[in-house]
């Protein structure tokens, strides 16, 4: 089997083209993690209104850090080196790989028969 052809994949909407436009995947994760981004400062906004109710405050505070690092996070993922690290790790487990498509499979095939 040749598996030099999937070393290089053909150019895709996730990869940058060379005109220097945004990708569709790179529009994608400017929208959410401005999504993220904006509904961090809303909840922010909102529990530091929060009078007599410490607790939810401090709650609504975390929320708002994890959903503004999350933004963060989408902002610095690299399609391509996740593409490659799944690609390595399926190369040095090939078995385990192999049994978790299909137990996907089975899953997926076992809902869409329910419908």
């Amino acid at each position: 089997m040749d598996y030099q052809r999937y070393d290089k994949p053909d150019l895709t909407a996730a990869e940058p083209q060379a005109s220097g436009k945004p990708t569709a995947f790179e529009n994608v994760k400017k929208t959410l993690a401005d999504q993220l981004d904006a509904a961090a400062e809303a909840l922010g906004g909102k529990t530091g209104d929060q009078v007599g109710h410490e607790a939810v405050a401090e709650y609504g505070n975390q929320a708002s850090e994890w959903l503004g690092k999350s933004a963060d996070y989408v902002r610095k993922f690299d399609l391509e080196q996740a593409d490659a690290d799944v690609r390595e790790c399926i190369r040095q487990h090939p078995g385990p790989s192999l049994l978790a498509a299909g137990v996907v499979g089975f899953l997926v095939g076992a809902m869409i028969r329910r419908r």
